[in-house]
């Protein structure tokens, strides 16, 4: 199994009504934002495991009363800490995703800053997307 070094693992599950759920995983080392790049095995194993408790919490917290949230963003920091944000309305809000760096829905406002210049940072998404 590959070591992975990090500082931060980000979870996001929504639930886009319908049955129909999306779900996205990514760890931060320093300022650096990564997708499990050749580690599928362990991003299958985690991603499910995590996909089936953000489906438990939705079902807890509508089994209190409350509204079902269409977005979780789990975090999880290296010292075991951890935190939830949820989201009642917006199925695009508290995005993790790299090209949402920036913009208005993303999860991480001015936290992870883009220290390479447009260029560089296309050709870092074409090195994730190959």
């Amino acid at each position: 199994m590959t070591k992975l070094d990090w500082d931060a693992t980000y979870f996001r599950f929504a639930s886009l009504g319908g049955g129909t759920t999306s779900s996205e995983w990514l760890y931060r080392k320093d300022r650096e934002l990564n997708y499990f790049q050749g580690m599928a095995k362990l991003e299958m194993e985690y991603q499910n495991t995590l996909e089936k408790l953000a489906e438990n919490l939705s079902v807890e917290i509508v089994s209190e009363g409350r509204k079902q949230p269409v977005v979780i963003v789990a975090t999880v920091d290296s010292e075991k800490k951890y935190n939830l944000k949820l989201d009642y309305k917006d199925p695009s809000a508290l995005e993790i995703r790299l090209l949402s760096l920036g913009m208005k829905n993303s999860y991480f406002g001015d936290e992870i800053l883009i220290d390479k210049t447009i260029e560089e940072f296309q050709e870092h998404l074409k090195g994730l997307a190959s």
